[in-house]
C-alpha cells in the first residue's frame, strides 16, 4: 500500500491524531498574538470567521471498494472538509463571542483568515507531489482534511481556555 493511500485511508477513518497537543496550542497562541496587522476586518462591523468551501462535494459512496476509488476517496473527503469546517465554524463563533474588544475580535478574525490561506497554499503544494496524476486533487482534500484536524483541536483549546477565564 503506498504511503499517500495509506494516510487517506488514515484520514478517512479519523485516526490522524495530535503527536504534540501542547506545541499546537503554543502555535496557536504565537499566532494569535502576533497577528496585529489591520486587515479589513477594522471595517464597520466584524463578524466571527467562517469557512464556506468553493468546491461542489462529489458522493460519498457506501460501499469500501467504491471509497477506495480516487472518485470515492476524494467524495469521501471532502465530507470531512465540510463535517470539519462546520465544527471549525462553530468554535471560532464562541470564541469570537468570548473575545472582549474590538481589537481582540480583529485579531482573531486576521489570524484565522491567515489560517485558511495557509491551509490553501500548503495543501496546494502538497498536491503538487502528484501535478498532474489522479491523486493531485486526494492528496489536496486529504491534507485540508488533516489541517482542519489540526486547527479543530486548537481551536477548542482556545475556547476551552477562554470559557475557563469567564
Amino acid at each position: 500500500m503506498s504511503d499517500t493511500r495509506a494516510r487517506v485511508q488514515r484520514i478517512c477513518h479519523g485516526s490522524v491524531t495530535a503527536r504534540r497537543p501542547a506545541v499546537l496550542m503554543l502555535g496557536t497562541a504565537l499566532c494569535l498574538a502576533g497577528c496585529t496587522s489591520q486587515h479589513k476586518a477594522e471595517a464597520k462591523h466584524l463578524a466571527p470567521p467562517t469557512i464556506k468551501e468553493s468546491f461542489t462535494p462529489l458522493d460519498c459512496p457506501s460501499s469500501p471498494a467504491r471509497r477506495g476509488t480516487t472518485l470515492g476517496a476524494e467524495g469521501c473527503l471532502e465530507l470531512r472538509i465540510l463535517e470539519t469546517d462546520a465544527l471549525l465554524n462553530r468554535h471560532t463563533k464562541a470564541i469570537f463571542g468570548f473575545l472582549r474588544d474590538r481589537s481582540a475580535k480583529a485579531k482573531f478574525v486576521a489570524a484565522e483568515r491567515v489560517w485558511r490561506a495557509y491551509r490553501e497554499k500548503a495543501c496546494a503544494s502538497v498536491a503538487d507531489v502528484y501535478r498532474g496524476g489522479t491523486a493531485e486533487p486526494v492528496a489536496f482534500v486529504a491534507c485540508k482534511v488533516a489541517r482542519n484536524q489540526v486547527h479543530l483541536r486548537e481551536v477548542a483549546a482556545f475556547e476551552l481556555s477562554l470559557h475557563r477565564q469567564g
